[in-house]
């Protein structure tokens, strides 16, 4: 360390300061005359996407237990019983994610709805909303739970514990920006992304009370709608859109939470989530390499073979199944239809297979 500080004096101490002069805008952009709006614009690629948005209280501040870290772990889940369960179901949407998105020089936080939409799906926009919000009023009604926050706490500790090593530009830039952000206390720049401790119930329920149908603006994206005209075009990038008032009927409805959607459900307990972080067979750690894997089992079609990690000392593993066939390759229309199958098992598995994805482990 102290050489690391030796040389950022020799090299940056000659660079004048300006000191602070970064504009602070604490007026949030999401002002009063936005909500309850949909912008429809015409996107570059052909994709069908649908963003809400919702202005949320300052949260900057509470990044050692950012309650909309928890509902945006809940919202975004995708496993079953969850919003984007339902939405394949009907066929509406393939993907979606949600989240904070807090810029630190400004005084506010958006929290984002995202949804990657079919075109079914954009034209059940309505639905969707029924759908969102019917989820967010059963996650009110259940009231924050803390078993939820323990293994969401413990996640981020794995990852943070277990984090591959990055390149040390990428590092160095991400922690600058951290040591310019005012709101995190310098002892905390290194083990920020360690960051969820305390459970708050009542800062959840409040941070839940912003996503509610009064408190919201859509964005729906598709290289063209079939129901409006997008005859306005923003200056900057030529974008052309148009902005319509969503039905006051359908607000009034989305407010008095009627929906009933019998398959959504908080998740389960996570079986997949570790607790025993012992490394097996530590024994042969240190021990002389054994370079190749041993074959454990051998038939006409079926190999079985197997390699103990003696070298690394890291809690990972891999499970690696290769099924040969020459049919997936016989012609150039086998080879597609052999990829459209492993996509379609990739999204058939993401619902069962979410929670392990969620507890460190990957597959594909």
């Amino acid at each position: 360390m102290d050489q690391l500080v030796e040389w950022a004096a020799a090299k940056f101490s000659g660079i004048k300061s300006n000191g602070d002069n970064v504009e602070r805008i604490f007026d949030h952009p999401i002002s009063a005359e936005n909500l309850g709006k949909a912008v429809y614009f015409e996107t570059v690629d052909d994709m069908h996407t649908i963003n809400i948005t919702f202005p949320v209280a300052n949260v900057k501040a509470m990044y050692r237990y950012d309650p909309f870290t928890y509902i945006a772990h809940l919202i975004g889940h995708e496993g079953q019983g969850s919003i984007l369960a339902h939405l394949k179901k009907q066929g509406w949407a393939t993907g979606m994610n949600a989240g904070t998105n807090t810029s630190h020089n400004n005084g506010f936080s958006i929290f984002s709805i995202s949804i990657s939409a079919t075109p079914e799906g954009l034209a059940h926009f309505d639905d969707i909303l029924r759908t969102i919000f019917a989820y967010v009023q059963m996650l009110v009604a259940s009231g924050p739970q803390e078993w939820v926050h323990h293994e969401l706490s413990s996640q981020i500790k794995i990852d943070f514990d277990y984090k591959k090593k990055s390149s040390a530009l990428s590092c160095a830039l991400s922690y600058l920006y951290l040591i310019h952000n005012e709101y995190i206390a310098p002892e905390h720049v290194l083990s920020k992304d360690n960051a969820y401790e305390a459970f708050n119930y009542d800062d959840i329920l409040h941070c839940l009370s912003f996503i509610n149908p009064g408190n919201f603006r859509a964005l729906l994206g598709a290289i063209k709608h079939d129901s409006v005209d997008c005859a306005e075009v923003e200056p900057y990038f030529g974008t052309k859109y148009h902005v319509d008032s969503i039905s006051s009927n359908l607000l009034l409805e989305l407010a008095s939470n009627s929906s009933n959607i019998e398959d959504l459900c908080l998740p389960g307990r996570n079986v997949f989530m570790p607790s025993d972080f012992t490394i097996k067979n530590d024994n042969m750690l240190g021990a002389a390499a054994v370079l190749r894997p041993t074959l454990l089992k051998l038939n006409d079609n079926f190999e079985l073979w197997f390699k103990q990690d003696d070298q690394f000392e890291t809690l990972k593993g891999s499970i690696s199944l290769n099924i040969k066939s020459p049919a997936a390759t016989n012609s150039p229309l086998d080879h597609i239809m052999s990829n459209l199958y492993c996509s379609m098992l990739n999204n058939v598995l993401q619902e069962e297979l979410y929670n392990a994805v969620c507890a460190g482990l990957g597959f594909g």
